[in-house]
């Protein structure tokens, strides 16, 4: 797929480059994911995601854009939100037929990583800072 196609799928976003990246290699192959890669990037990160799974329709991730105060910020999921969705999941599968060592301390590093990303968010507020 080239540049346009995607920006066509992705609707207007203006000089935008995108970039592509494997995120997940498994026995079933890697799993790409185009990453757009604005100019203004607010913290530096990239805030819209595309993956691409063989045999299913691709998934956008928009991550917010710009502080959650700021004027033309655009909504979108936090990290935090798309944690406590692998955690729910990891979660489940605990209490089901796929529980196993390997998924419960994935799940505890999440809770770890989850309080650091609270802790971070408090911080910032208690700075004043959106």
């Amino acid at each position: 797929m080239s540049l346009y196609d995607f920006l066509d799928l992705c609707g207007p976003i203006e000089e935008t480059a995108t970039s592509l990246v494997l995120v997940h290699a498994s026995v079933e192959g890697a799993l790409p994911v185009y990453i757009s890669a604005e100019k203004s990037r607010p913290g530096g990160a990239s805030h819209h995601y595309r993956l691409q799974v063989p045999g299913a329709e691709d998934t956008h991730l928009k991550f917010q854009f710009g502080g959650q105060e700021e004027r033309g910020q655009i909504p979108g999921i936090s990290n935090e939100a798309l944690l406590a969705v692998v955690m729910d999941r990891l979660g489940d599968f605990q209490e089901g037929s796929f529980a196993c060592e390997e998924n419960g301390k994935a799940l505890a590093k999440l809770e770890d990583v989850m309080t650091l990303l609270e802790n971070r968010t408090s911080r910032l507020l208690e700075a004043g800072t959106p």
